[in-house]
């Protein structure tokens, strides 16, 4: 755990609890160093090394600001990663839905039991009325503040990025060279199939199959046309995809980039391309439009609703023509993106999610706590067990009870996630001296 204004080692005023370092990095620094701006202690924890792990020490805070929870076992899993009761704020990083999600009874992302109780952000309309009318929470529990994100695009934070030079120097990028940007939202790779929800595997088939043709088109405009460079800005999930990285080493001009939030890449390159990323929004406050390419029908019910009105490229010919075009207009109705992204010209979002915070830390209001049973006690040895000398002792000498093969996928995939969302102290601190210069 990295701690801001430390005042003890494993107790805090407020602990942000993330999930995706690329996704949500950015705005818990905002948070964060607004919280601690205002004299308090303040945690940023990791989520995935405890599942790798175990804990031997739980830390506690009074107010835990967690990536998302919908159901009661999304919930209590992440306070049981915090030693006593916490007043909790459910940040819910993704809030833009598909009309299957609204009219499905059984959606995952329908908000129900203990989950109604805590404090919600909400980024606009749409996702509050949602909230306070099909998933039935009290309106005093929702707070409309808007996305933390696109902070960042407000002209006083721009300067926190890196320029165009910086980064086509530290990529090997040629500065004069026509810059695109895919931005992939094939959130299925590397997911093993049995791990993926019924009612998604229509939607899981057309990912793979669009991700396949349009890697195809990209490839055959780079062989076709020299000067131009494609980065290719991977879903976290799929930061480890093989055949991305093969791509990569046959042609010097797509580059497979990681680093940065998307918003770092929006503002550097010259045209934008996009499949079902709901980047569109840091795309439109950017300032910038963008092309969306669907070779692939995706069914009317798993469409995002901020994208029913979607006027998209379907074609190679149509792709490769965008390429050389001096206009793009914005692909969906601005109205849609406004219901669903609220935006104050005079208030900083991060600065209200530190004013519910406070207003959360004073009141003590929406206090839950997670009581480890026996088995979670068991279960939590086994992984510190594991972890120690002797459980790697145990691996190397091939000591250890057989893995079931989908444990071992599971395994698999938790510490894929959790490589790919490490942030040490200094990279975080870093971020806060970035910040600073800055604000």
């Amino acid at each position: 755990m990295i701690i801001l204004n430390k005042k003890k080692s494993h107790s805090v005023d407020f602990l942000l609890m993330y999930e995706s370092k690329v996704r949500e990095l950015e705005g818990i620094c905002l948070i964060a160093n607004e919280l601690a701006g205002r004299g308090y202690s303040v945690g940023i924890f990791n989520k995935w090394p405890s599942f790798l792990y175990g804990q031997v020490i739980r830390p506690s805070a009074k107010v835990l600001l967690i990536p998302s929870a919908y159901r009661d076992p999304s919930l209590y899993i992440l306070l049981a990663k915090v030693k006593g009761a916490s007043s909790v704020i459910n940040l819910q990083w993704e809030q833009i839905y598909s009309r299957r999600d609204l009219t499905n009874p059984d959606s995952p992302w329908k908000i129900t039991g203990d989950v109604r109780k805590v404090t919600h952000i909400s980024w606009g309309d749409v996702n509050y009325s949602k909230l306070t009318k099909e998933d039935g929470v009290e309106s005093r529990l929702v707070k409309k503040v808007g996305h933390v994100g696109l902070d960042y695009l407000r002209p006083g934070l721009r300067g926190f990025y890196r320029t165009r030079e910086e980064l086509c120097q530290e990529f090997g990028i040629q500065p004069e060279t026509k810059l695109c940007l895919f931005i992939s939202s094939f959130s299925f790779t590397n997911l093993p199939e049995n791990m993926v929800e019924p009612e998604l595997k229509e939607l899981y088939r057309v990912s793979y199959e669009s991700q396949r043709i349009i890697l195809e088109w990209i490839m055959k405009v780079l062989a076709k046309y020299p000067g131009m460079t494609f980065v290719y800005r991977p879903h976290p999930s799929e930061a480890n995809n093989r055949a991305l990285w093969d791509l990569a080493a046959q042609n010097d001009h797509f580059k497979v980039i990681k680093d940065y939030s998307v918003k770092q890449w929006i503002l550097i390159c010259d045209t934008i391309y996009n499949w079902y990323s709901t980047s569109l929004a840091e795309v439109y406050f950017a300032g910038k439009s963008c092309y969306f390419l669907r070779p692939c029908v995706i069914p009317a019910e798993y469409e995002c609703l901020i994208m029913e009105e979607l006027e998209s490229l379907k074609t190679y010919e149509e792709f490769e023509g965008s390429l050389f075009s001096t206009e793009c207009a914005l692909p969906v109705p601005e109205e849609v993106i406004l219901e669903n992204y609220s935006y104050d010209e005079n208030c900083p979002t991060y600065q209200k999610i530190a004013d519910v915070a406070e207003e959360l830390y004073r009141s003590g209001d929406s206090r839950f706590e997670h009581k480890r049973t026996g088995k979670d006690t068991i279960d939590n040895l086994k992984l510190v067990l594991k972890a120690s000398f002797l459980g790697k002792l145990r691996k190397k000498l091939g000591l250890q009870s057989p893995v079931k093969p989908q444990d071992a996928e599971y395994e698999d995939y938790i510490t894929q996630m959790y490589r790919n969302n490490i942030v040490t102290e200094e990279e975080f601190l870093s971020m806060i001296d970035r910040l600073k210069r800055v604000l």
